[in-house]
């Protein structure tokens, strides 16, 4: 690692096939002995950071994030209904080949794939299918909403 000033110092890994494309990992360090540690990926020739993770040792806390800054976007408008994606979600029992350790709520994720794709990197032979669970909160915000608006009309129409 290469110092970037006060108690940092920071790895950069470059994308070959695409220079606009880099990892950059940070280590902030402070006296008071909280550290806060800092993985970035910028993915376009402005140097925008998409996405961090993020330890703050006085908290304890870890975030994972993705950009979401609204100037980064354009034609941002109310997303479609996601019930029908919710309920063409399977939600399985299994137990891992590996441990035999049961779980009751999860995902398959070639089943998820068919669904919500972005939430999936698919493998092959070799490398086993991932699942983001995070990439589903959006989904379940909106159908938490649609949820509540439908409980709504309902509770006026009864009064």
């Amino acid at each position: 690692m290469q110092a970037v000033g006060g108690n940092a110092s920071a790895a950069s890994i470059s994308n070959t096939q695409n220079s606009t494309q880099s990892l950059n990992v940070i280590n902030y360090g402070s006296s008071s002995g909280t550290a806060c540690y800092l993985v970035s990926w910028l993915t376009d020739s402005t140097a925008t950071a998409r996405g961090y993770v993020f330890f703050n040792g006085s908290s304890g806390l870890i975030n994972y994030t993705t950009s979401s800054d609204e100037k980064l976007k354009k034609n941002i408008a109310d997303s479609h209904s996601a019930s029908s994606i919710i309920d063409s979600i399977k939600v399985r029992q299994f137990d891992w080949k590996e441990t035999g350790n049961h779980l009751d709520h999860w995902f398959v994720a070639q089943e998820l794939h068919k669904v919500v794709p972005h939430a999936v990197t698919p493998g092959d032979h070799e490398k086993p299918w991932h699942v983001d669970v995070s990439t589903l909160v959006p989904l379940l915000v909106k159908e938490i909403q649609e949820l509540r608006a439908r409980v709504a009309a309902l509770e006026s129409k009864g009064k």
